[in-house]
């Protein structure tokens, strides 16, 4: 993948500062931005990471197009799932559930029904 990304760098170091981004490189850049930020990691430093500008990366993601129509589609949903659960007794309702957001945030020590509230909160915060 590191190869491919610096392959990727010399193809945005190309391209004429001020003219449009083509499909084909935009597709390109928003598929290595997904799988850097799926990494855990912030767009700030994906944007480094891709070498453009933080504000060209946000512009990217947030332009329609048909090569990125589904991944600004996925940016836009908010998915949170239970990571770990760890049942303490025989009896569901002292299980202890850890919620983990895409973004890293994370609760632990949850029972099933506030894992289920916690999930509901944070996905209507986004």
């Amino acid at each position: 993948m590191e190869q491919k990304l610096q392959q990727l760098r010399a193809k945005i170091k190309q391209r004429e500062k001020g003219s449009s981004w083509q499909p084909e490189l935009r597709a390109e850049i928003l598929y290595f931005a997904k799988s850097l930020h799926q990494e855990h990691r912030n767009w700030r430093i994906v944007s480094e990471k891709l070498g453009i500008t933080y504000q060209n990366l946000y512009n990217l993601r947030l332009s329609p197009s048909v090569s990125n129509t589904e991944d600004i589609e996925a940016a836009k949903s908010f998915a949170v799932a239970i990571i770990e659960e760890d049942i303490t007794s025989h009896k569901n309702e002292h299980a202890e559930i850890t919620v983990k957001s895409p973004n890293g945030f994370e609760l632990q020590g949850l029972s099933f029904l506030q894992a289920i509230k916690a999930m509901e909160v944070l996905a209507c915060s986004k």
